[in-house]
């Protein structure tokens, strides 16, 4: 897949395409990773997507936590 660094709300991310076109994986700060969450749901919610948006939080290192989403037709 593909990747580019950019600016999510206040937070820097890091975003991913994954080979499967409609997978996404968001890389951001440990401390930021509440804040990115809140800021996809709310988007998802306000798009009536919220089921489509399963995020999963896990640990990538000491300094970075993974946001999963991989949404639905």
């Amino acid at each position: 897949g593909t990747a580019t660094r950019t600016l999510l709300g206040k937070a820097e991310i890091i975003l991913w395409r994954l080979r499967d076109a409609r997978a996404y994986r968001v890389e951001c700060g440990c401390s930021f990773a509440p804040y990115v969450y809140a800021f996809l749901r709310e988007a998802a919610r306000e798009f009536n997507t919220t089921a489509a948006l399963p995020i999963r939080l896990g640990s990538a290192g000491a300094d970075a936590r993974r946001l999963v989403s991989r949404p639905s037709d």
